[in-house]
């Protein structure tokens, strides 16, 4: 049975929602509780964001830097909002923004400090016992939210930011997370939320004062920092579904030997799929291609392939495939992509393919190829030990229909 069929095939047991086992009268054990069953390894990263945010049909690239700091990219054009004041950009010029539009991203950042829990990492002072009130935040500056939480869940229900309620109807179940994937604000109506980087290191120009940027963007040292989600170099190593890109390629392919392993995760599965692997790779180097990353595991209905993938360097020779040989051309894709964490390749790869149909069917995307599984182990040089395959990583991805 091929390898991915077997995993997207199996019933997806339901996870069982987080029990709230604080007092409910314990307010700062319940915050902490809530923080730790929704974030846990992502708690400490949640303040500077990089996120899609679908909503009214429209789609907008949002980068925050909470509570204070936003910009926006969509079909309304770009913005920049710093506290109260927010500004319309166009390249290098930048001219106040409109009170509606001002009033639209003040709006859209209490929205995603919303969704991020924000109130909850920065309170300094909670009060409450759950009850029809919830849950009063306070925090360092004095502003005040207050959290709802659903019935004996560690999840919140809703979250009160500044002057309006935004109320959480949708989570993406992670094996350690479980993050807001739809929620409502008044002046967004409900909007689907994909977290696509947490921690960014902003460049010092990319939230300043459009008069104040400075010309050097380097920090002391001379490091360069990240100036706009995507541009940081290395994909991030997400454990949750974020969005990427994969530009055009090409795959070398032949049956996956280890397919006929229900769990494809025997060692003589590793052992057979290094023996199909080398002669590829070989074949690739020997006409001066260039790898695009690990080997791929995939479906093509009932089939499971083996693939390499790779592209011609540029001014290099294309391939030319000997006779017989199959080779696939994958145009530029828009991507969901997720390194499933903890156990060995066969719970991750199940894991990975787990989160994302769940992603897929929580903003309502489609599809548009088969979930892919790349170890990152180098077949060419022979099967892995077991060592290798106790904890490797393991990238799953997944092409996404254009919107």
């Amino acid at each position: 049975m091929a390898l991915l069929v077997t995993a997207c095939a199996r019933t997806p047991q339901p996870s069982p929602e987080p029990p709230l086992r604080a007092a409910a009268n314990d307010a700062t054990r319940v915050v902490a509780e809530v923080l730790e069953a929704c974030h846990g390894p992502l708690r400490g990263q949640m303040a500077d964001l990089a996120l899609t945010i679908e909503a009214r049909g429209a789609r907008y690239t949002v980068s925050a830097s909470l509570p204070d700091r936003l910009r926006t990219a969509g079909p309304n054009g770009a913005y920049l909002l710093l506290g109260d004041q927010a500004w319309r950009l166009d390249g290098d010029a930048a001219r106040d923004a409109e009170p509606t539009a001002r009033a639209w991203l003040v709006g859209m950042r209490e929205f995603v400090d919303a969704v991020a829990l924000g109130p909850l990492y920065r309170a300094v002072s909670v009060s409450g016992d759950g009850g029809d009130a919830g849950y009063a935040l306070v925090d360092a500056a004095g502003r005040q939210s207050r959290l709802f939480l659903r019935a004996g869940e560690a999840r919140p229900r809703a979250l009160t930011v500044g002057d309006h309620t935004i109320d959480c109807q949708a989570f993406l179940r992670t094996s350690a997370t479980w993050m807001v994937s739809s929620a409502s604000h008044p002046s967004l109506g409900r909007a689907a939320v994909i977290f696509e980087r947490c921690g960014v290191v902003w460049s010092p120009e990319f939230f300043a004062r459009p008069a104040e940027r400075p010309a050097d963007s380097s920090p002391a040292g001379g490091t360069p920092r990240i100036v706009l989600p995507g541009q940081a170099g290395g994909e991030p190593r997400s454990p949750v579904p974020v969005a990427g890109r994969a530009a055009a390629l090409q795959l070398l392919g032949v049956d996956d030997p280890g397919g006929d392993d229900p769990d494809g995760a025997a060692p003589g599965s590793w052992a057979a799929r290094a023996a199909a692997f080398a002669p590829l790779y070989a074949e690739l180097e020997r006409q001066n291609q260039r790898s695009a990353g690990f080997p791929m595991l995939f479906a093509d209905g009932e089939r499971p392939l083996l693939a390499a993938p790779f592209r011609a360097r540029p001014g290099g020779p294309s391939f030319t495939p000997p006779s017989g040989w199959e080779v696939r051309a994958w145009p530029d894709q828009e991507l969901l992509v997720v390194y499933p964490q903890g156990g060995d390749f066969a719970a991750r790869r199940d894991e990975g393919v787990r989160q994302l149909r769940d992603a897929l069917a929580a903003t309502g995307r489609r599809a548009a190829g088969p979930i892919v599984v790349q170890p990152f182990l180098h077949l060419q040089d022979g099967a892995p030990d077991d060592a290798k395959l106790t904890a490797p990583v393991v990238r799953c991805s997944v092409a996404v229909a254009p919107q």
